[in-house]
């Protein structure tokens, strides 16, 4: 397994993070009882799955309190990384107080369509169209203790119509 990376960026005023956690292990990608691995979701549970990683992460920034936002990613990242390493790479979404909370009146608009890639990860890849900014996301999900777990999260906060 290559060695994980966490990196933050802020480019000028726009919040933008990013947490690669690396690589799945091939054991995990098979996945258990159906719920995840070869096969891509449905549209209803891609939406579930965006929603709720991206709404933990918006909670851990707004709390500080990174402990559960941890417990729900996959296994490998857990792994590598505690809570409070989290707290530090994200400290800029914290600084700012962005509040992703926008996103769960919208739905979310896909930028690509939704695949698996050759490491057995789900890869989501869009954004949300609030105002007055918009929420972009790129998340790989993992199989993980029998569920779809992030290993992989980009988010950034632009102003609406900007890329």
């Amino acid at each position: 397994m290559g060695r994980p990376t966490i990196t933050l960026r802020q480019a000028t005023e726009k919040a933008h993070a990013i947490a690669h956690f690396g690589r799945p292990r091939r054991r995990a990608a098979a996945g258990r009882a159906g719920l995840c691995g070869k096969h891509r979701p449905t549209a209803q549970v891609q939406e579930k799955l965006i929603k709720t990683s991206l709404l933990t992460f918006n909670d851990a920034n707004l709390t500080g309190n990174y402990a559960v936002m941890h417990a729900k990613l996959a296994e490998p990242f857990r792994d590598k990384f505690s809570p409070d390493q989290l707290k530090k790479a994200f400290k800029s979404f914290i600084d700012q107080k962005i509040d992703l909370a926008p996103i769960v009146l919208k739905p979310p608009v896909a930028t690509t369509e939704t695949k698996i890639d050759g490491r057995g990860a789900l890869q989501v890849r869009g954004y949300f169209d609030t105002a007055p900014s918009r929420v972009l996301y790129e998340i790989d999900f993992v199989p993980s203790e029998g569920e779809w777990k992030p290993i992989a999260l980009d988010v950034k906060v632009r102003a609406a119509g900007e890329k």
